[in-house]
């Protein structure tokens, strides 16, 4: 896992519960997501995984700490496979479109890594194995594009 370098020791040692005050309690209903979700509101930051990145952002939940640090991550490894598939971290930030117009820094940040991305994928050998997803493509170039 690689180094996230959003915010200070302190921070990283707290958990959302404890950044936003609030304790959801129990689970409202066994579902597994919703149970995750509720685990993973009790987990220190810095002990987040990709997947848990993931799963919280695509929910909506904490994304003023978690989007920081899934661009720790992506800046680091744009095309990162968090769960599915090469790029499904990039592909659930573009969706988050109610956040990047209220946060320039970390807007300004994610383009650096979509133009990365796109550079990765216009250099890549069309013969290799390794295949981008065709909808993750598509969304980077409507991020570019404005759209």
């Amino acid at each position: 896992m690689s180094v996230y370098r959003s915010f200070e020791a302190d921070v990283l040692g707290k958990t959302l519960q404890d950044l936003d005050g609030e304790d959801w309690g129990g689970p409202p209903y066994p579902t597994s997501l919703v149970e995750t979700c509720h685990r993973l509101r009790r987990v220190p930051l810095r002990d987040f995984a990709d997947e848990d990145l993931r799963i919280m952002i695509g929910q909506d939940i904490g994304l003023d700490y978690l989007i920081p640090l899934a661009l720790d991550r992506v800046e680091d490894e744009p095309w990162l496979c968090a769960t599915f598939y090469d790029g499904d971290m990039l592909w659930y930030l573009i969706k988050r479109v109610t956040y990047w117009p209220t946060h320039a820094s970390e807007k300004a940040r994610f383009d650096r890594v979509v133009d990365r991305a796109i550079d990765t994928y216009l250099a890549s050998d069309p013969e290799a194995e390794w295949m981008f997803d065709d909808h993750v493509v598509e969304l980077l170039n409507m991020w570019k594009a404005g759209i």
